[in-house]
């Protein structure tokens, strides 16, 4: 399966780890999504991977990817999926 599109819900400590993953590995997919509520967060992101996209809470448009990332509290995900 040759993946193009990765979303991420959720842009805290998980996303950047799986994505300094998939950069170190040299295999970063040609186009990552992530949504997240929190400024700071989308930022650090940008600032690791800046060919990332971030955007605040726009969890469908990170859900319609190829492969989506759930990196979400526990508590949290439930409501995210019935939005999705």
């Amino acid at each position: 399966m040759i993946v193009h599109t990765v979303g991420f819900i959720g842009g805290g400590r998980v996303t950047r780890i799986v994505l300094q993953g998939f950069q170190h590995a040299g295999r970063m997919p040609e186009h990552v999504f992530v949504s997240d509520l929190r400024k700071e967060a989308r930022e650090k992101l940008k600032g690791q991977c800046p060919g990332v996209d971030t955007v605040e809470a726009d969890n469908g448009r990170a859900a319609a990817r190829d492969i989506v990332f759930l990196s979400l509290h526990p508590p949290a995900i439930g409501d995210v999926l019935a939005e999705i």
